[in-house]
């Protein structure tokens, strides 16, 4: 009994877990081809993606380590209410991550379409 309800209670994390580091894996690889296919790009827009892999390396260290204190340390105190920092350090980022992206979307669409208000509206709305 005690094993099925370990199961159910750090299943689905560890599972979502190893999704986001597969994902991790694979900014790390847009990163690295986006630096070596356009190294003529404005220093901007390079420091642009820098600062989105960073806040997305952040993230993925703070998934990691929310995941270690709970299962490690705390393994044996399912009961308690205290929520580890890493928690809602990887929520901000992971927030502050997508608010950057698409908030760039935003300003790539705006100048593609023509400067057209709508367009861009439904895209900054959906931002926050």
């Amino acid at each position: 009994m005690s094993d099925v309800s370990a199961a159910l209670n750090w299943g689905p994390g560890l599972i979502g877990l190893a999704f986001s580091l597969g994902m991790y894996g694979v900014a790390l690889g847009q990163y690295g081809f986006y630096m070596h296919a356009f190294p003529l790009d404005p220093r901007a827009l390079k420091m642009l993606v820098l600062f989105v892999f960073i806040l997305d390396t952040l993230q993925s260290y703070g998934m990691v380590a929310y995941n270690w204190v709970l299962l490690i340390p705390r393994h044996h105190n399912d009961n308690s209410l205290v929520l580890p920092w890493e928690a809602p350090m990887a929520a901000m980022l992971s927030y502050c991550t997508t608010v950057v992206v698409q908030s760039f979307y935003a300003h790539r669409l705006w100048i593609i379409s023509g400067h057209n208000k709508l367009i861009t509206a439904a895209v900054v709305s959906s931002v926050g």
